[in-house]
């Protein structure tokens, strides 16, 4: 018999697996991991599949054989995700072994034996409610609504979109789900970042990339011995080696930090379909603003819709930038703006100030010529710096401010549009009391910081912020919300950008206390995106949408597409 090995090593991708010969008194299995001689060292593998087909080469003999054996279910994922994101096997595999897994330490697998013989306690569920094909609108005491729900969610054996129409406390769900589920199951809750999983994980088991090795294979270990209950983690915990799965809660199903950069660059919420696909048990995916893709799903009765009502939602004004021209205000804010900050300020409430755009100002322009200064590796705008400096947010690159347009020599540059640096003094400028702190990758990354003090921001009177805001954020005191100029994420080139902009700017309005305002100031009041966002239903949204990318040929109409 012969093994197609597949090796725990960087190998060129034409030689995704390796034929080993398999010894007569040594059993083993697909999915097996083994120990084999590559060139002059011995190496770890996985078995891909088994057969008895002799190459016509002379092949090496496979030496020893791990007790470790993956499981069906991981062995067929690997198998889709491969052929699905036209990827090596190789590639694919490591996303599901931890690499002290690979090669085990007796120290390791102790404590993971000794973790798995914890169970958590959990009570059986044992009311079971009727089917009921009809979308349900969940209404009663948050207490009573909330067990209803996940015995809604535990109960039915098919695929499931929890609409938030008012944000949901996931760590209460999380912990009702725990308390509803058998004693031996095992659920998996899934987080697109560290900062959703830190917030909504309390008193849970975790996984995440950034755990170090040791750890992971613990809780790995863990969870392939049975471990029972709920696990929270990020996308890297849907290639856990689950012996009971029982039900997959996708949460803010929307979040593009569900995409994975490396190869083979998957979409944790396909991946998670498949997953419960072969467990054949339910897929729960929640959201404010889901993908056009799964509401798609949800009109063709791929998933059932339960609805989470909001009570309340801030009022949205739309300001026409344009007549504020006309009336001689050419400043960042409108003056009805100004007036309704420093109301909001007087009353001791927040205010938030959204603009997608880091730096003082977008661009450098040149007025002779009209050059705007380009990024020389991506073409990309160049972003205005208060340090006086340029910088491409796209390849992290920086060059100092030049003193004359390299196109025609003039030197009276002029810098275009304004970013949250230019915001962050005008604020201060018209409110110099005001607590003001900027939410933007580059001023929390200069101070060290991976992750936002929620505390911090609770405190301060004015948040400037670009879309790092697209957080679970509690702000009680935030009772006015401004779209300084969202105009530009409508005219970024991709098919998703309405999509996206529908979705970061209902965030922005469910942030804002129910009793607050919310104002979107544009050049462009007739895009039917901003009375998507002003009436209810978002239903309206979504036909649009859908309409759109039926007539271009476009996701979910089109699987060709990224």
């Amino acid at each position: 018999m012969f093994a197609e090995i597949v090796l725990h090593r960087r190998v060129p991708s034409k030689f995704d697996s390796f034929t080993y010969e398999v010894p007569a008194d040594l059993k083993i299995a697909q999915g097996q991991v083994v120990s084999v001689p590559f060139r002059n060292q011995k190496l770890p593998g996985i078995v891909r599949a088994l057969h008895e087909a002799a190459p016509t080469y002379p092949t090496k003999v496979l030496e020893s054989a791990t007790e470790l054996i993956l499981g069906t279910r991981q062995m067929d994922l690997a198998v889709w995700m491969s052929k699905f994101y036209a990827c090596g096997f190789s590639k694919v595999i490591d996303f599901f072994i931890p690499e002290k897994i690979w090669t085990p330490s007796k120290r390791v697998k102790k404590k993971a034996e000794a973790a798995a013989a914890e169970k958590i306690p959990q009570e059986r569920v044992s009311e079971k409610i009727a089917p009921d094909e009809k979308p349900v609108e969940v209404s009663g005491t948050r207490n009573e609504n909330l067990e209803k729900l996940v015995k809604e969610l535990l109960v039915k054996k098919e695929n499931i979109l929890v609409l938030e129409k008012t944000p949901m406390d996931l760590r209460e769900i999380s912990e009702e789900i725990s308390r509803q589920s058998d004693s031996d199951d095992q659920v998996l809750v899934l987080f697109p970042e560290l900062f959703h999983l830190k917030k909504f994980s309390e008193n849970l088991p975790v996984f995440h990339g950034e755990l170090n090795e040791t750890r992971k294979a613990q809780i790995w270990e863990s969870i392939r011995n049975g471990a029972p209950g709920v696990i929270a983690g990020t996308r890297a915990a849907l290639f856990l080696p689950f012996k009971k799965l029982s039900a997959i809660v996708v949460t803010f199903e929307h979040s593009e930090s569900y995409k994975e950069k490396r190869t083979p660059n998957y979409d944790a919420l396909s991946v998670a379909e498949k997953l419960a696909a072969l467990w054949k048990i339910p897929l729960i995916v929640t959201s404010q603003t889901p993908r056009a893709e799964t509401w798609h799903k949800m009109l063709e009765n791929k998933f059932k819709k339960i609805e989470w009502i909001a009570p309340k939602a801030p009022t949205v004004k739309i300001i026409e930038m344009a007549d504020e021209r006309r009336h001689g205000n050419y400043g960042i804010f409108a003056d009805e703006t100004i007036e309704k900050i420093a109301r909001t300020l007087s009353q001791n409430k927040q205010v938030l100030l959204f603009i997608n755009q880091k730096g003082e100002a977008s661009a450098l322009l040149c007025p002779d010529c009209g050059n705007i200064f380009r990024c020389g590796t991506c073409s990309s705008s160049l972003t205005v710096h208060k340090e006086l400096d340029l910088r491409c947010h796209r390849c992290k690159t920086s060059s100092p401010m030049p003193s004359t347009c390299d196109k025609c020599g003039n030197a009276n540059l002029k810098p275009l549009g304004h970013g949250t640096e230019k915001l962050e003094k005008e604020i201060e400028k018209i409110f110099s009391r005001a607590k003001i702190i900027r939410l933007d990758s580059g001023n929390f990354a200069s101070r060290g910081k991976k992750s936002v003090d929620e505390k911090l921001l609770e405190a301060t009177d004015v948040i400037i912020a670009t879309q790092s805001i697209d957080k679970p954020f509690t702000l009680p005191r935030l009772n006015l919300s401004v779209a300084v100029s969202p105009d530009p994420l409508l005219q970024f080139p991709h098919f998703r950008a309405t999509e996206r902009v529908f979705q970061l700017l209902t965030h922005i309005k469910n942030l804002t206390h129910p009793s607050g305002e919310f104002l979107i100031q544009t050049f462009l009041p007739g895009n039917p995106i901003f009375e998507y966002i002003k009436n209810d239903p978002i239903e309206n949204f979504y036909e649009a949408e859908l309409e759109t990318r039926k007539s271009l040929s476009l996701p979910p109409f089109n699987s060709a597409c990224p």
